[in-house]
């Protein structure tokens, strides 16, 4: 009888080292050596086409900047240009590689989470879930970074054969390309954890990159066709939410002018740290996509929304969006047919916001459920989504933030841009905090006159004046306040001291004002000449060219016009500009900073007497160059065409015309 074998005696060898290699290959990692190996070679064609790109961009560029011939004469002028074009590379390419090879790689490296065969094939091997992200997300990592160390050695290397090799810049050139790089893949990342159909990835990282801005401008723009005054503008904190604005605006090359050479000598790059906040920012991102992965059940490959907790945000997100955008255009579309300047209905806004909403809501449910069929089962969730939509729609209509009344404070505000449209046009940026807290008291003015002025648009006919004024305001905190007004107004309301166009008359008058506006970026030291546009004898317009003397001393008789406060007193005031201005037109040119020849363009009126007695001494005014009032014009034009008719009616008579 053969005896039991004792359970001290030892087992088959092969069985034992295959569950040691079992266990060992279990054990706690992060890497996984094979994998990475697999990962470089499976997608090839990806990593080779991003490379190439790359090579195409920089090395190859730089190499034709530096060596083939061209209008720069000298090496060092050539190496000039090919600094610009490496870091306009750097701004614009790398922003452009990132945003658009950073979802590619994600795309591919995590393609295995949408299909069920795939990964439940993968989460079979004994590879720790941590241990797979990392692998998968450092094999991307390591073929952007080590395709723009590549990238950048050879460039160097390109730059010290023709004897331009910068470091500086080449650093930063790899800074923004492997900084974006890192942000946007990393983002790409963390939206592929959270669904499991390829073609959802691209659509929810885009979306996502613009969602700030997106909902940021239509509720602002919805607010605008009911708020008195208002109109959208895009905070700071908008902005940084939204990667691709933020690194768009905020990277830049600029170049330093050489007057004496006549042109750049440097080109110098800004914006690197706000790279390097996204930089960390992707890192963050990274690690809160391999959170997810962890957690991340392996059923859900094919679902639109492959997390639990994400999927009542997408649907009701879904259909704020279909609120915000196609109801509101829906509203716009329809409601433009019937409806007149600035009489908006709230009622017909809200309806077609909850309409396509719900359209929005059961689009979204319809995805997540894979089935046509969710309006028995989802009408409490529909009743809910409705009464936020409702909620929304008339808390932006009744302003119930206040948004129409608030004023920033004057202690609040660093600068105001201050642009007025009407009979003669201004703008003005004004930094003075005297004149800032006038510029608030305006503000307040044009607030309390909001019936009023509501009022008088209704009003047709010439029994007021007309002008558009726009304040934005700077505040020391970085952020802008943004308001435009239509206001009618009539001689009387200039002759109100407490009225907004009186206070404003006051301000455009101000000598620190009118210097800002006509001589916004005037160096009177750079003045060249100018020229005075008058009427002919024979009624065309023609241009009177002056020379440097004579355009310093008419300048600075315009300064003792406008210290003196005689310029820009007729800015509202319709009925003096048309009895006092003139036709002529009076131009300064300079040379600003660039290197080009600007002219800055300025009307003028009786009241400017110091100007007009500078242009008779200086024979800028002649007899056969003379000043000639627009009334004067316009009185001549009449005459003219009222001639011009009466032979038309009488041939018209003469021909049998009726």
């Amino acid at each position: 009888m053969q005896s039991k074998t004792s359970s001290s005696e030892p087992r088959d060898n092969s069985a034992v080292q295959s569950e040691a290699g079992l266990k060992k290959s279990r054990a706690p990692g992060w890497f996984n050596p094979a994998l990475f190996r697999k990962n470089l070679t499976r997608f090839w064609p990806l990593w080779t086409l991003y490379a190439v790109i790359w090579l195409i961009m920089v090395p190859l560029v730089q190499m034709l900047t530096l060596t083939a011939k061209s209008n720069l004469a000298t090496a060092s002028e050539r190496a000039v240009q090919a600094a610009e074009t490496l870091l306009d590379t750097a701004a614009t390419g790398g922003l452009i590689m990132g945003a658009a090879f950073g979802c590619l790689f994600a795309m591919a490296l995590f393609s295995y989470l949408c299909s069920a065969r795939a990964v439940g094939m993968i989460h079979s091997f004994p590879i720790r879930r941590d241990s797979l992200f990392w692998t998968n997300y450092l094999s991307g990592a390591a073929v952007f970074v080590g395709t723009d160390l590549v990238t950048l050695l050879l460039t160097a290397a390109i730059q010290a054969a023709n004897g331009a090799l910068d470091w500086g810049n080449l650093a930063a050139w790899f800074a923004c390309s492997a900084g974006m790089m890192l942000f946007f893949y990393s983002f790409a990342c963390f939206c592929a954890m959270f669904t499991g159909q390829i073609l959802a990835i691209p659509a929810f990282y885009a979306i996502l990159n613009i969602l700030v801005l997106g909902i940021n401008f239509l509720v602002q723009n919805l607010a605008s066709a009911f708020y008195y005054g208002y109109t959208s503008s895009t905070p700071a904190w908008v902005v940084w939410l939204t990667p691709a604005y933020a690194l768009s605006s905020r990277v830049s090359v600029n170049g330093v002018w050489d007057q004496s050479r006549y042109l750049y000598t440097r080109w110098l790059i800004s914006g690197l740290p706000v790279v390097g906040v996204y930089a960390a920012a992707g890192v963050v991102f990274a690690l809160l996509a391999l959170a997810v992965c962890i957690r991340r059940r392996s059923e859900t490959a094919g679902d639109t929304v492959s997390i639990s907790w994400a999927k009542p945000i997408f649907s009701f997100g879904m259909a704020l969006c279909f609120a915000l955008s196609l109801g509101q255009g829906l509203y716009f579309l329809v409601w433009q047919s019937f409806r007149s300047s600035g009489d908006n209905s709230l009622p017909a806004v809200v309806f077609c916001m909850v309409v396509l909403g719900l359209v929005g809501y059961f689009a979204a449910e319809m995805l997540l459920n894979k089935s046509f069929r969710v309006l028995r089962s989802h009408w409490k969730n529909a009743l809910a989504v409705t009464a936020v939509l409702i909620a929304l729609g008339v808390g932006l209509g009744l302003d119930l933030t206040g948004a129409v009344a608030r004023v920033p404070a004057a202690n609040d505000i660093s600068s105001v841009q201050m642009d007025i449209s009407g009979w003669n046009s201004f703008s003005a940026e004004i930094t003075d905090p005297a004149l800032i807290d006038s510029v608030c008291q305006a503000h307040q003015a044009l607030i309390g006159e909001k019936e009023e002025q509501q009022d008088r648009g209704q009003t047709s006919g010439t029994d007021y004046w007309y002008a558009y004024v726009k304040l934005s305001y700077l505040l020391k905190n970085g952020a802008t306040v943004i308001r435009n007004y239509n206001i009618a107004y009539n001689k009387a309301d200039l002759e109100k001291p407490e009225s907004a166009v009186s206070i404003l008359s006051g301000i455009v008058a101000a000598p620190k004002v009118q210097r800002a506006n006509l001589f916004q970026s005037v160096d009177p030291k750079k003045i060249t000449g100018g020229e005075m546009g008058y009427l002919d004898s024979d009624g065309s317009y023609q241009y009177k060219d002056f020379g440097e003397g004579a355009a310093r001393e008419i300048y600075a008789a315009l300064c003792e016009d406008i210290d003196a406060g005689r310029v820009g007193v007729s800015q509202f005031d319709q009925a003096a500009w048309d009895k006092n201005g003139y036709a002529n037109n009076l131009a300064f040119y300079y040379d600003s900073e660039d290197g080009s020849n600007a002219g800055t363009s300025i009307q003028f009126t009786d009241d400017y007497t110091a100007l007009i007695a500078a242009l008779k001494k200086t024979g800028v005014v002649t007899a056969s160059t003379p000043l000639e009032k627009q009334a004067e014009v316009n009185t001549s034009a009449d005459d003219t065409d009222t001639e011009s008719a009466v032979p038309a009616a009488a041939a018209s008579a003469a021909s049998g015309e009726g």
